[in-house]
């Protein structure tokens, strides 16, 4: 989902349509560095976010696993 065209192709899926709940599943593949770790999970968090943007319903709701850590805050404010 942080691929531009895979963005889209997830955005027109929808048809114009938006969605109630989406869930964000996506997990960096982890390499035990645990900054490095969660950096690559709050990107993929952001790349969700850009997408539901386009595809989810006023009210509706975005789920998404996030690594705690020291930047965790700034993550929740986005």
């Amino acid at each position: 989902i942080t691929n531009a065209r895979t963005a889209e192709v997830v955005i027109r899926h929808f048809d114009g349509c938006k969605a109630d709940l989406v869930v964000c599943d996506g997990a960096p593949d982890v390499t035990g560095l645990h900054d490095m770790d969660e950096f690559v999970q709050s990107q993929l968090i952001l790349a969700g976010l850009t997408i539901i943007t386009h595809i989810l319903k006023e009210g509706g709701k975005f789920i998404a696993k996030i690594f705690r850590g020291k930047d965790t805050s700034l993550l929740y404010c986005q």
